[in-house]
């Protein structure tokens, strides 16, 4: 069996993370109205962490990754075209009415920080 010196080439950055997690753009934690497009049924959805690669998407349904989707922001106009990276599903409380039962991790097919509007600013 392998050890990990041999597995991780960066043995010290494997097993002593330094500070928090790295991104390529900061994350703004911002909800926002979305329509979350697959093909020709639109569904009404709602951001939760936006960033300009990408957002947190909370959604009524499940959407499996790999899913090539596209997102409108009802609030800007901009449209963007995504891919589901992730999917899970939000744990409730059996007093939450919430119609956002489904989380999706979307990442934009081009950056696209313009697509949040002056609601992106990290």
């Amino acid at each position: 069996m392998a050890t990990i010196e041999e597995r991780t080439p960066d043995r010290d950055a494997f097993l002593h993370p330094k500070g928090p997690e790295q991104r390529r753009t900061p994350r703004v934690v911002c909800v926002l109205p979305l329509t979350l497009s697959l093909g020709s049924h639109p569904l009404p959805v709602r951001s939760a962490v936006i960033n300009a690669h990408g957002a947190l998407i909370l959604c009524p349904e499940p959407i499996p990754e790999g899913t090539s989707i596209a997102l409108f922001n009802d609030k800007t106009g901009e449209r963007a075209a995504a891919s589901v990276v992730w999917s899970g599903v939000i744990t409730l409380s059996l007093s939450s009415s919430t119609l956002f039962q489904f989380k999706i991790g979307v990442e934009f097919l081009q950056p696209a920080a313009d697509f949040w509007g002056s609601d992106y600013n990290p």
